[in-house]
C-alpha cells in the first residue's frame, strides 16, 4: 500500500474555548453511570480509562481554558512543607496548580486550618474544593470537618460553598479503606485514595464533575 493510500490517523480537536474543554471533560461519564454518588465514579474502570484518555489534552491546555483555572483549592495535609520535597508539595505545585490551573490555599495542620477559616476568600459564586488528609496529628481530617463548618463565616453558606469535599488517606482501618470511606460520608465528603500524582488529580477532576453533573440533574 502506498503513502497516498494508507488513512490518516485522527488527531485529537484542538481545544480553543472552555466550553469545549468542559464537554471534553463530560464525555468521561457514560450515559449510563447518570445518578451514581461520586466514589461510585472513580470506582469505575470505564470512567478511570476515559479520565486518562484526555490527561495528555489537558495537560497541554493554556491557563484560561485549564479544568479548575477559576478554582480556589483549600489543602489540608501534614506533608506540606512549602519546601517542594514532599510529595504533597509536588503534587500541589505540580497537578493541582500546573496542570488544573487552580489557585491553592495550602495548611499543614488541622489546627492552622480552623484558625484561619474565616480569613479565607470565600464567596458563594466562586468554586472551591475543599481537600483534607486523613490521618494528620492532635486532630484528624474527619474532625476537622467537623469543626471547620461550625465557623461562621460572614453570612456565607460554609458547607455549600465547597464543590466538593475531599477526604484523602494512604492509610486504611482494620486492613480496610471502607471504613474511612464511611467516616468520609458522615462527614459530608467523599473518600479518594492517596496514589500517583496523575491518579489524584483524575479522580479529583472525575468527583467535581460528578457533583456537577449531579446538581445540574437535580436542578
Amino acid at each position: 500500500m502506498s503513502n497516498e493510500d494508507q488513512p490518516d490517523k485522527e488527531q485529537p480537536k484542538a481545544l480553543t474555548t472552555k466550553e469545549e474543554v468542559l464537554d471534553l471533560i463530560d464525555s468521561i461519564f457514560p450515559q449510563d453511570l447518570d445518578g451514581l454518588d461520586p466514589f461510585r465514579y472513580i470506582a469505575n474502570p470505564e470512567v478511570m480509562s476515559n479520565a486518562r484518555r484526555i490527561f495528555t489534552i489537558i495537560n497541554r491546555l493554556p491557563q484560561e481554558l485549564k479544568p479548575f483555572n477559576n478554582y480556589t483549592i483549600v489543602l489540608v495535609d501534614d506533608e506540606i512543607t512549602g519546601t517542594g520535597n514532599t510529595f504533597m508539595d509536588k503534587f500541589v505545585k505540580i497537578f493541582l496548580e500546573g496542570i488544573a490551573g487552580a489557585s491553592v490555599i495550602t495548611f499543614s495542620s488541622s489546627e492552622k486550618a480552623i484558625g484561619e477559616a474565616l480569613k479565607l476568600p470565600i464567596k458563594n459564586e466562586n468554586p472551591v474544593i475543599f481537600i483534607t488528609d486523613y490521618n494528620m496529628p492532635q486532630m484528624d481530617g474527619i474532625k476537622l470537618l467537623t469543626n471547620f463548618f461550625k465557623r461562621n463565616h460572614n453570612g456565607i453558606d460554609l458547607i455549600n460553598s465547597f464543590v466538593p469535599i475531599l477526604l484523602t488517606s494512604s492509610s486504611q482501618l482494620n486492613g480496610s479503606s471502607t471504613p474511612i470511606r464511611a467516616k468520609a460520608m458522615e462527614g459530608g465528603a467523599t473518600y479518594i485514595p492517596k496514589g500517583s500524582g496523575t491518579e489524584m488529580l483524575l479522580k479529583i477532576l472525575i468527583v467535581v464533575n460528578g457533583v456537577k453533573r449531579q446538581k445540574r440533574d437535580e436542578a
